[in-house]
């Protein structure tokens, strides 16, 4: 069974991945729909879940300009993060393995690059095919 996760990214991290390590971590920490998410949000239906793991992913996200990769991976190498380790993120995750590329769906890139502190700006669509655009934007 496949379960959709996002997890914030550096331009270096990127492109790492591009390169063909994956995305990596020990363990990596990342967002899905979680029952600690669904018990916080009781009567959202599941578009309105992943939105809500994907912004926690987005907040979360380090840097000047926001990048969150989502992609689908096995759920057996998904686990819960307590929310005693990530206070307020109810949608925390920690991926036990490395994420190929081929695992990723799309890559979500701030428009512009942000102010100190501010609320996170619109986020760009990009197929993770189009890895190398989403390089060059961050450069």
């Amino acid at each position: 069974m496949q379960q959709r996760i996002y997890v914030p990214v550096t331009r270096r991290t990127l492109m790492s991945l591009r390169a063909g390590a994956g995305l990596t971590g020990t363990p990596l920490l990342a967002f899905a729909v979680t029952e600690g998410l669904r018990r916080d949000n009781p009567g959202a239906d599941e578009e309105q879940l992943e939105y809500l793991a994907f912004a926690q992913a987005v907040a979360a996200a380090p840097g000047e300009q926001r990048v969150v990769a989502a992609a689908d991976v096995d759920a057996d190498i998904v686990a819960i993060v307590s929310e005693a380790d990530v206070p307020a993120r109810s949608s925390a995750v920690r991926v036990a393995d490395s994420v190929p590329l081929r695992l990723l769906a799309s890559l979500h890139v701030e428009e512009s690059p942000r102010a100190h502190g501010s609320e996170p700006g619109e986020l760009l669509w990009y197929d993770a095919t189009e890895i190398d655009t989403v390089v060059d934007l961050l450069a």
